[in-house]
């Protein structure tokens, strides 16, 4: 479902009902200044107030007529506007919320029963907007209704009423929060306002989410006709624009792409230079988003690369650019089909670029993405060279423009680094550094931008812990982190835990059961949650636990069950690491069962898939760190312990030689090729590639923060500068 920009929509609707009081609204998204007199006398004001109730509304009264109600409005929109401000803290948005409840009861008081509405949603508003408190949010949106109700205005009673229904849905109760939305709409006085479109458009939204996807087709048909002629006219630019984006929507949902696209294109033609322009040009963003993350998920590779292609060069002019987006996402779908190379290549050229700008934040940007390239290669020492050099600029005077997202994130990935190296008291000081640097911080606002950051570091920590041998300690930390106090800065994903907690029991080895049930919750998390590329990892770690584990035989069809679905999603999505696995997977079970010949052919397809990956990657270390894994290397011992049993000893030495010889064409450098009519281009290609692959490793460690490490490992930065010209030189 789709509710961006409620919290924009929602101020906009209040400002209209306030008509003359307009500047009511526009005030809450005012500059924060230093603490004003009326700012100090408001918080003083906050704290004489006694919390009102539904039996006693009016218990600040004395306190009010001492005050003077007007001063009082004025002293408590003081300390709402500051709380809504970017330097709030908890306790501000506390005193802030006792603040709009002052003012509700204040214009109760005095029979202002609208503008006391208008307060209730501003309420609604900073309760889903700051906190994502939606218990709180609704009861504030219930208070704004009954207000205006009383108040006797119903030309906009839609918008509680819209509130109401939202709030529902964020707690799960789909079928009240549907009923809702549909009275908003029955009480609409304009029904071609965008207020009445963006309405409409929800309700698509909902209906398709909750799997009605008739009633969203019909709905979206009737939209799409109203946006029509009217009367002989046609409906106002910004309707016939939301309409087209929620068919968009619709269309991304039933993986109609292309629809989706030429829906979107009609929609910012139509809303080109007009006053609605900024908010659509927002509502297709978040379209376009959706229609990159979904077609990554469901697309077959090429048309998904294609595709990003398009988003990357189709929508200029849109408020935020969709085009680095775009490009990312086409770069961890090739990660994922396998394609290194040209990913590498092009990281390795964005590192250059941001040097010779002196772009500190673009260097940072560019050495995460080189370290999240080597993770996808299994090169632990590349990955934490990456990660190092980051680190260091982040530590560095030059850090003071980077962001706090990205300087944290850093930190995360830096944990990562060192606990895939096996430095467990690095890992975990990193970890540790972005925790205590998350609790720190003031703002609010901030802390909650941080907050899947902070969960990761948490759950990095318990990685740590686990690693340590204090499986306790890591119980403990996953299971707060399936609850989490209210006062957590954490964003949790649900699917996240559970798959880390199953692979902990996993390693346990004590509770079978429990691991099965971990995995099969994290799975229909990950469903739920539409990540098509983690759920065929969750599930062939599954099936790897099932016919490996404890007690396979009882588990061996439900086994059997999960590698077919994996199967039939990693082949849409071309998923390069998975293709071996399930082949190597399907000859596990085959062999369980007895079939040995169905898990030789499986066998021999694995091996052939796992090969055709190490063709297409240019360095020695990275060929290796795939041949050299644990599973990789199971796949070659089963192999050839099944071919000796079935007496093929010619076959199994077969096996063992060319596992042999590929390790050292590796070592020499080499590059295998599928056959091509042109040996020597071949040569010439294998070459090129072999020295470009050596001349990336030596730029990143190039670098003024790259002295240490160099330091470490006993060269020096002229000694590398010295082999990159030379590799340039021979590169000509």
């Amino acid at each position: 479902m789709r509710y961006g920009l409620e919290v924009f929509r929602i101020k906009s609707a209040a400002c209209l009902i306030l008509g003359g009081s307009l500047m009511l609204c526009a005030g809450s998204e005012a500059p924060q200044t230093a603490a004003s007199a009326d700012l100090v006398a408001g918080r003083d004001l906050v704290s004489r107030l006694k919390p009102n109730v539904a039996s006693d509304a009016f218990v600040n009264q004395a306190v009010f007529g001492e005050v003077g109600f007007d001063r009082a409005e004025k002293l408590l929109f003081a300390v709402e506007v500051y709380g809504s401000g970017p330097s709030a803290t908890a306790d501000d948005w506390a005193a802030m919320h006792r603040a709009l409840n002052g003012l509700i009861e204040l214009k109760s008081e005095q029979g202002e029963f609208l503008k006391a509405s208008i307060y209730a949603t501003l309420q609604e508003s900073a309760y889903r907007r700051d906190e994502r408190d939606y218990v709180l949010a609704l009861a504030a949106a219930r208070q704004a209704l009954a207000l205006q109700q009383r108040s006797g205005e119903v030309a906009s009673v839609s918008i509680p009423w819209k509130s109401i229904g939202e709030d529902l849905i964020q707690l799960g109760r789909i079928d009240e929060g549907a009923a809702a939305l549909a009275q908003a709409r029955s009480l609409l006085q304009d029904p071609l306002s965008s207020f009445a479109a963006d309405l409409w458009s929800e309700l698509i939204a909902l209906e398709s989410a909750r799997g009605n996807s008739g009633g969203a087709h019909s709905e979206s048909a009737a939209f799409l006709r109203a946006a029509g002629p009217l009367d002989g006219s046609l409906a106002p630019a910004a309707f016939r624009a939301y309409a087209l984006l929620a068919a968009a929507n619709l269309a991304i949902d039933d993986q109609q792409y292309e629809d989706a696209i030429s829906r979107t294109h009609q929609a910012l033609r139509l809303i080109k230079g007009s006053s609605d322009a900024l908010v659509l040009g927002y509502q297709a963003i978040n379209t376009l988003l959706t229609l990159g993350t979904q077609a990554m998920q469901n697309m077959p590779y090429e048309q998904a690369i294609s595709l990003c292609q398009r988003l990357e060069r189709d929508f200029p002019g849109l408020p935020i650019s969709v085009s680095g987006f775009a490009h990312e996402t086409l770069n961890h779908r090739r990660r994922l089909a396998g394609q290194f190379d040209v990913v590498l290549r092009e990281d390795a050229a964005r590192l250059d670029s941001a040097r010779t700008s002196n772009d500190v934040s673009g260097q940072i940007g560019a050495l995460v993405l080189i370290a999240v390239d080597y993770s996808y290669l299994r090169e632990v020492n590349q990955q934490v060279t990456a990660m190092e050099q980051a680190g260091e600029i982040i530590h560095s005077p030059a850090a003071d423009t980077v962001s706090a997202l990205l300087r944290f994130r850093v930190l995360n990935l830096l944990g990562a680094a060192k606990l895939a190296s096996g430095d467990l008291r690095s890992a975990r000081a990193a970890y540790t550094e972005a925790l205590t640097g998350i609790e720190a911080i003031l703002s609010a606002k901030v802390r909650l931008q941080l907050g899947t950051i902070y969960a990761d570091a948490q759950l990095g920590d318990a990685f740590v812990i686990e690693r340590d041998g204090d499986l306790g300690g890591a119980r403990d930390i996953l299971r707060q982190s399936l609850a989490p106090a209210k006062d957590s800065p954490g964003q949790f994903t649900r699917s996240t835990i559970l798959l880390q907690f199953a692979r902990l029991e996993r390693t346990a080895k004590q509770q079978p059961e429990e691991v099965v049930r971990l995995y099969l919750e994290a799975i229909t998390a990950l469903h739920q949650e539409k990540d098509a590329t983690t759920e065929v990892s969750a599930r062939l770690q599954l099936v790897e636990y099932l016919a490996t584990g404890v007690k396979p035989d009882a588990y061996l069809a439900l086994a059997g069950e999960q590698l077919a679905l994996a199967r039939a999603a990693s082949s849409s999505l071309t998923l390069a690491d998975a293709t071996w696995r399930i082949q190597f997977l399907e000859g596990v079970l085959q062999q369980r069962g007895g079939e040995r010949a169905a898990a030789i052919r499986c066998y021999n397809n694995a091996i052939a898939a796992l090969e055709r990956i190490r063709a297409g990657l240019s360095q020695e270390e990275e060929r290796r760190s795939f041949i050299d894994s644990a599973s990789t290397q199971e796949l070659y011992r089963r192999q050839v312990g099944l071919l000796t049993e079935a007496g093929d000893r010619n076959g199994a030495w077969e096996i063992l030689e060319r596992n042999k010889a590929r390790s050292f064409l590796d070592g020499l450098h080499g590059r295998r090729f599928l056959p091509t009519p042109s040996s020597s281009d071949s040569s010439a290609a294998a070459e090129l590639n072999r020295l470009e692959r050596q001349i990336i490793a030596a730029r990143i460690l190039l670098s003024p923060e790259s002295e240490s490490t160099l330091g470490d490992s006993g060269r020096s930065v002229e000694s590398v500068r010295r082999i990159s010209l030379c590799l340039k030189h021979a590169s000509r």
